[in-house]
């Protein structure tokens, strides 16, 4: 069994896995379980170190007999988790990019969910609330996403999820994406280089312009879906790049090293288009960039 790295000292999202034959481990290959099924079993060594564990499970791909064939679990492992205090704690949603439409179920997982007193709970993606909201214990919280749009029916792209009960607030910038998005993994500074992901239509194809919005114009471009917003200046600098299988692509481009550059702004869009003839696509979310010195 491998654990990877905490992501602090305190608490850590860790993966767990190991081989899992279809015919049942053998002596000399090890066999896949929760966490949470250790430490009731009791069969974890520092299992007084461990509290809750809630995780998701996949498959890598494999010989379905042999030991090239893995179950892996992501899960939230907490180790003293005492100074943390009994307020929520959202560490992350799966999956965390959806439909701009919205009513799709994800799952949030954390910690104090189901404290003593917690009371009702609350979750935002963006400034709109989630439906469906199901407390399935204190490290996991069922949600049914809201709408993702704009009122020229583009997604928001990456936005901030909110949980709040009784006990406090928690939130992930960024935590989830409504599709198709255009984000940004790092900061843009001066001399460096400029990096932008999209995330689309698998298999699709997508164009990208940048410009400056005018304030409450966009211009509609049926078949597409949406509006496109940077409408001065508009410049045009990906057209018909293919997207791979995964639907991601990318752009970066370096920035000059120009100090009179530093505290401009200049907006980007990407149009996804999951077809070219005929024509049929969306719009993502118009992203703002700003230069660091």
């Amino acid at each position: 069994m491998r654990f990877l790295q905490p992501i602090s000292p305190a608490l850590g999202l860790w993966l767990m896995c190991g081989s899992a034959l279809a015919q049942g481990p053998s002596a000399s290959e090890s066999y896949v379980q929760l966490s949470s099924a250790l430490l009731a079993a009791g069969a974890a060594t520092s299992g007084s170190l461990y509290q809750a564990e809630e995780g998701l499970a996949y498959t890598l791909p494999g010989e379905p007999s042999s030991s090239e064939s893995y179950s892996a679990q992501g899960g939230i492992v907490w180790i003293d988790p005492a100074p943390l205090g009994p307020g929520p704690v959202l560490l992350s949603v799966f999956p965390s990019t959806g439909s701009k439409t919205g009513g799709e179920t994800v799952q949030l997982m954390g910690t104090g969910f189901a404290a003593p007193a917690a009371g009702a709970t609350s979750v935002r993606f963006g400034s709109a609330p989630a439906a469906g909201i199901a407390v399935l214990g204190d490290t996991r919280i069922d949600a049914v996403t809201p709408a993702g749009l704009n009122l020229y029916g583009n997604p928001l792209g990456a936005v901030e999820v909110e949980l709040e009960n009784q006990l406090g607030l928690s939130s992930l910038p960024s935590g989830f994406a409504y599709l198709p998005a255009l984000t940004q993994p790092t900061p843009a500074h001066v001399g460096g280089t400029l990096v932008l992901d999209h995330t689309g239509t698998p298999g699709g194809f997508w164009i990208m312009v940048w410009g400056l919005p005018i304030p409450g114009v966009a211009l509609p471009i049926p078949p597409l879906q949406g509006a496109l917003e940077p409408l001065q200046s508009l410049n045009v600098l990906v057209s018909l790049a293919p997207l791979g299988p995964s639907g991601q692509g990318q752009f970066g481009v370096p920035i000059p090293a120009s100090p009179g550059l530093a505290g401009k702004q200049i907006f980007f869009q990407a149009a996804d288009l999951s077809s070219l003839v005929p024509l049929a696509g969306s719009f993502t979310n118009m992203k703002g960039v700003s230069f660091l010195p």
